[in-house]
């Protein structure tokens, strides 16, 4: 597999092997004078070389949008565990900082700032090239209201569970991403 961290030049081309352009960028490194590096800042740094492996063109496009998910899901268990720590901290105004210096406010403003950089090219790479190569493998999405009444009348009687928006789908555990797809809808002349 190609190397995501490897720099990216702004003239790739489509097929190649590299992330596009701006999707991967330099990382903090340890300096003498600053011999460590923040937890979570690092972390993040860790999911964005993730994203970068949903942006290889050469990968196959379902592999780039299982990368899509991990990263989202990945951030979503960020935001739970480490940003919610945080902002405990600073709710308490527990007085001290991480061993890189910075306070729990401080490194929320940062976190802030990388996810906006973050959802930024999660959004570029999904919307701008995934959605684009599922199409081209003839995997279209589509909004519930986009489909003809004959396909909604067919996966309403195919459909084995019906789950309402914001409900818990039987069978699926907690935070599971599901993906309901028709692949193809054929005529059946043996009935």
């Amino acid at each position: 597999m190609p190397d995501p961290a490897a720099s990216a030049t702004p003239d790739n081309a489509a097929g190649a092997t590299e992330p596009a352009a701006g999707v991967v960028r330099e990382f903090p490194r340890p300096t003498p004078e600053s011999p460590y590096l923040n937890r979570e800042l690092s972390w993040l740094d860790f999911n964005h070389r993730v994203l970068a492996l949903a942006d290889v063109a050469d990968t196959p496009v379902l592999e780039r949008a299982k990368f899509l998910a991990i990263f989202s899901s990945n951030l979503d268990e960020f935001f739970q565990v480490r940003v919610a720590i945080l902002k405990e901290q600073e709710a308490a105004r527990l007085g001290g900082s991480s061993p890189d210096g910075l306070t729990p406010s401080e490194q929320l403003r940062a976190i802030r700032a990388r996810i906006a950089d973050l959802i930024d090219d999660q959004s570029k790479i999904f919307s701008g090239r995934v959605v684009p190569a599922l199409g081209e493998a003839g995997v279209v999405l589509c909004a519930w209201d986009a489909i003809g009444d004959d396909d909604r009348g067919f996966l309403d009687d195919g459909a084995e569970y019906a789950v309402e928006l914001g409900t818990a789908a039987p069978g699926l555990a907690g935070e599971a991403v599901g993906i309901l797809g028709l692949v193809e809808r054929v005529q059946n002349d043996f009935a």
